[in-house]
């Protein structure tokens, strides 16, 4: 008994005819997702996105833009390069913006402790020359 149920699409099977084609370049203007990041998705889940032709005649057909919103809620948190874990490299030092205000603390405290220094340093001379005069 055949029946007219549609198998399901895999990767390498083409989309069917009535189907739009996207580039990568119309999935990036309808998500909203950068070049880059579509080009990332391309390269590391070939096998979760449905595609007809290589290359530069690869295409995407409209079913594949869930998947590409799917990558995206996926990888929500992941942006630019993975940051060391500083509890896993025993610096203890923060990472980031955190860590370079963390060192521009540090250094003002620093000049600060200087500058007391100093100014005490300066009194006491002044304090000593008074006495002198009198």
């Amino acid at each position: 008994m055949k029946t007219d149920m549609a198998e399901p699409q895999t990767p390498d099977q083409p989309a069917p005819a009535e189907e739009k084609l996207f580039t990568l370049s119309e999935i990036s203007q309808r998500t909203g997702i950068s070049m880059p990041t579509l080009q990332r998705y391309k390269k590391t889940y070939q096998d979760r996105l449905p595609s007809v032709g290589a290359g530069r005649k690869q295409r995407y057909p409209e079913h594949a833009l869930p998947v590409f919103a799917e990558l995206r809620s996926e990888n929500a948190g992941r942006r630019g390069r993975p940051r060391k874990n500083a509890a896993a490299t025993g610096s203890g030092r923060s990472s980031g913006v955190a860590g370079r205000l963390e060192a521009i603390l540090v250094q003002r405290v620093r000049d600060l402790e200087r500058f007391r220094q100093d100014v005490e340093k300066r009194f006491g001379d002044l304090v000593k020359g008074l006495q002198k005069l009198r």
